[in-house]
């Protein structure tokens, strides 16, 4: 009995003599995951878009050069030019007529010099009446007989003084216009045969050098 309790007693010594090892914490640092690349799918691919034909348009009409001041401009069958102009040809005109009228307030009879030749094969007269016209920046036409008019003009009036041509016949003389004051400046001559089917029937000219 002393035996045993003397082995216990051993045994349990030497376990209270053991030392108990501390236990230690080991922190692991996890390695990093790599994210995952999502790749977006492909656009659908669209037919591509026809260019809408273009329509065809008519071009813009085109606007007549303007006859220098002295230069012949072919007609039909008529060589036309205009060389000087007065400007204010009142004072003249009441000197050729005493009968002549004064114009209207805010008017003034403009008066170019008219030179033409026939180049034609018939014998004709030219037609002063039909075809000669003024306008200025108003956009209002004038001829040489609507009212108000110029009266009776100083020799040689084209329209009084009309020879019959042949071809090389030339003939020159006044016309006249009363237009608006206000148009006197910008103030162009144009000619429009409108019977002449041989050629160019419209020419514009500078009144202006």
């Amino acid at each position: 009995m002393k035996v045993l309790i003397a082995l216990v007693a051993l045994v349990v010594g030497a376990c209270s003599s053991a030392v108990t090892p501390t236990p230690q914490v080991i922190y692991v640092t996890p390695a990093p995951v790599a994210e995952a690349t999502v790749t977006a799918p492909p656009a659908p691919t669209s037919a591509p878009t026809e260019a809408p034909t273009p329509v065809p348009t008519d071009p813009p009409p085109a606007v007549p050069s303007l006859v220098p001041l002295g230069t012949w401009a072919t007609i039909g069958d008529w060589k036309i030019r205009f060389t000087k102009v007065d400007w204010d040809a009142w004072p003249e005109i009441k000197a050729t007529n005493q009968f002549n009228d004064p114009p209207p307030t805010g008017y003034t009879l403009v008066m170019p010099w008219l030179e033409y030749e026939y180049i034609g094969s018939d014998r004709v007269e030219l037609d002063p009446m039909g075809g000669f016209y003024v306008v200025g920046s108003g956009g209002v036409e004038y001829d040489q007989f609507s009212d108000p008019s110029c009266g009776v003009l100083p020799d040689p009036d084209v329209a009084m003084n009309n020879p019959t041509l042949r071809n090389g016949g030339k003939a020159a003389g006044w016309i006249c216009f009363a237009v608006q004051s206000s148009d006197v400046a910008s103030l162009i001559a144009f000619s429009e045969f409108m019977f002449d089917f041989t050629g160019d029937s419209y020419a514009e000219f500078a009144l202006r050098e």
